[in-house]
């Protein structure tokens, strides 16, 4: 399985990642711990420290145009083709 992965508001450009998948249970949480293992440092450092915050929703993820709380993330199965879009709730431009 394929699944597209926008990483917006970590960096001063969005990064795009393809990853390719086995299984047919890909959780969005499954897809955040990936990104983790496979970003550069400056990102993971980012995307660690907000999720250390579980008490404070402070980014979101997107899959294929449809919100999924992170209290959903381990229930909510990607499917192949899925654009997944991960970033902070405050994303500011100039």
């Amino acid at each position: 399985m394929k699944v597209n992965i926008s990483l917006l508001g970590f960096l001063p450009k969005p990064k795009e990642i393809s990853i390719m998948l086995e299984g047919e249970e890909i959780t969005i949480e499954y897809i955040v711990k990936k990104v983790l293992e496979e970003s550069e440092d400056i990102v993971r450092e980012r995307l660690h420290m907000l999720l250390e915050r579980e008490d404070i929703p402070s980014f979101m993820v997107i899959a294929s145009g449809v919100t999924v709380p992170r209290e959903k993330w381990c229930e909510y199965h990607v499917k192949d083709g899925d654009n997944i879009a991960i970033l902070p709730l405050l994303v500011g431009g100039g």
